[in-house]
């Protein structure tokens, strides 16, 4: 039986157009009213898949406007097809126009050098750690329909335990698909990824805490660096705030395996604010 992010990406080719594929998206991945960022970035990444044989290495989305639930449909442009190395673009439209642009970077292993200039961080196992659930129902507020979709766990942030003096805007959650979309292998889809990478808001409200306006911080831009094949259940994120100013604010998302211990995913996201009440 197919996960449920296999078939929400899940997509049908137009046979009057080529390189053109559409599906209609169904709001089981919103965050909280639009769908999720990394459903949509997914959706551009399967497109351009059907193109080429070679694992995805890097994708590149600018988020030009909200996706809603609905018919969506994605064009795909091959910009180089190469022996080792080939890129598309794809163009995510909604009947309202242009939701996003997503470049990728599709390539073979190649000759190089294998090393790691970052460390895990050191935390409880998921099992020892409270779950968003937990933190939502004794907070008294509603989780977003994402949230049915993937187990979260809080490790290190405001969310579990006092804020830290001085601020700092690191987080560190595990994460897991309810229904795992993997192959024959036990190899977690590549796209998936997509969706633990664009998570990177956290790091914000840790840093800010409580006591400011209430605001939201839409995408701008979002690159994923797809590292490692994941073979372990859950997925160790570590996310930081570079900076914040002039209304936008640059965020990073580390993601390692456990089971592994590789680092498999490395994401960047320029996100602006926005503040509802005012």
């Amino acid at each position: 039986m197919p996960s449920s992010f296999s078939t929400e990406t899940a997509l049908v080719a137009d046979p009057a157009v080529a390189g053109r594929f559409a599906t209609v998206l169904s709001g089981d991945w919103n965050a909280p009213v639009y769908t999720h960022g990394g459903i949509t970035t997914a959706l551009a990444v399967r497109a351009m898949q059907q193109q080429f044989e070679q694992p995805l290495r890097s994708v590149h989305t600018l988020f030009v406007s909200p996706v809603p639930p609905g018919p969506v449909t994605v064009d795909v442009t091959v910009l180089r097809r190469g022996r080792s190395v080939s890129q598309a673009v794809a163009t995510l439209r909604t009947e309202a126009g242009t939701g996003l642009v997503a470049t990728a970077a599709f390539g073979d292993d190649r000759p190089g050098f294998e090393f790691t200039d970052l460390v895990a961080p050191e935390v409880a196992p998921p099992e020892h750690c409270r779950s968003f659930e937990e933190i939502s129902a004794a907070k008294g507020f509603e989780l977003a329909p994402l949230w049915q979709q993937l187990d979260g766990r809080t490790t290190r942030g405001r969310a579990d335990r006092e804020p830290q003096v001085p601020p700092s805007s690191e987080q560190v959650f595990w994460y897991r698909f309810r229904q795992s979309p993997r192959d024959a292998d036990g190899v977690l889809d590549p796209a998936a990824l997509l969706v633990i990478a664009d998570l990177m808001a956290g790091a914000i409200g840790e840093y800010l805490g409580d006591e400011v306006a209430r605001w939201l911080a839409p995408s701008v831009e979002m690159t994923v660096r797809l590292l490692e094949p994941v073979r372990g259940e859950w997925i160790l994120s570590r996310i930081r705030a570079h900076r914040s100013g002039h209304g936008y604010v640059s965020l990073e998302n580390q993601l390692w395996d456990p089971e592994t211990g590789t680092l498999v995913a490395h994401g960047t996201q320029l996100a602006f604010y926005s503040f509802p009440d005012s």
